[in-house]
């Protein structure tokens, strides 16, 4: 897992609060990102839907997984000569990522695209507390491959590379991590600061050697917040 700058090679991430990226795709290439996220592209861009998975089992195993979950049950392929574009819907930041045969996980509705050889698997959390604490319920998403990998992140965007450290991180603002982190969720000892302190009763932690993405804003918190202020106006 690499962090790569905003434009390199056949892409660049335009815009400031709310990205696009834009990728310029050559005869054979690929780009697979969730149904929904399409901001434009050029007409000799075609496009279909798609499921992951090995014969039908696998693909019917797939789809029932990512609905049980509540995501869309396909992806959208876009093939050709030319530009496609996609856009966040979050205030923030894409992270370009490239994958050279290893895996990130991430939050669910983190993965905007990926190009290349890309796989993207619903990952279920090791541990019962993280599943019940952790904010984003039992559900990672697993990107796997060789290639570009282009990642949702709210608010300010902080990389972190750590050498076999742990840190705590408030729940749901970590964003992605690579194959070496592992998380957990760990409870606030003092119970004057967790039950004044606004910060909830746990925490989540990361450990171990590798890369991790955090957002400064938990993107579900920011929602209902937007969502309850339009209510009660």
């Amino acid at each position: 897992m690499k962090i790569l700058p905003e434009v390199f090679g056949s892409y660049q991430i335009k815009g400031n609060d709310i990205q696009v990226v834009e990728v310029k795709l050559q005869r054979g290439e690929e780009v697979i990102a969730e149904a929904g996220n399409l901001f434009y592209m050029d007409s000799n861009i075609r496009m279909e839907a798609k499921v992951d998975g090995e014969g039908v089992l696998g693909v019917i195993g797939n789809i029932l997984k990512r609905k049980i979950v509540g995501e869309s049950a396909f992806f959208t392929r876009f093939t050709g000569n030319g530009v496609v574009a996609f856009s966040s819907e979050r205030m923030g930041k894409i992270v370009p990522i490239l994958l050279e045969g290893g895996s990130i996980y991430a939050q669910r509705d983190a993965f905007l695209c990926g190009v290349g050889d890309i796989s993207i698997d619903i990952a279920l959390q090791k541990r019962l507390s993280s599943g019940f604490f952790g904010g984003e319920g039992f559900i990672l998403e697993k990107v796997s491959g060789k290639g570009l990998v282009f990642i949702n992140a709210t608010g300010y965007l902080e990389i972190k590379e750590l050498q076999g450290e742990t840190i705590l991180v408030e729940t749901a603002k970590a964003v992605a991590w690579s194959e070496g982190i592992d998380y957990d969720i760990e409870i606030i000892r003092d119970i004057k600061t967790a039950i004044f302190g606004d910060e909830g009763l746990f925490l989540t932690k990361l450990s171990g050697s590798g890369t991790v993405i955090l957002q400064s804003v938990d993107f579900e918190t920011f929602k209902r917040k937007i969502i309850g202020e339009r209510t009660n106006n």
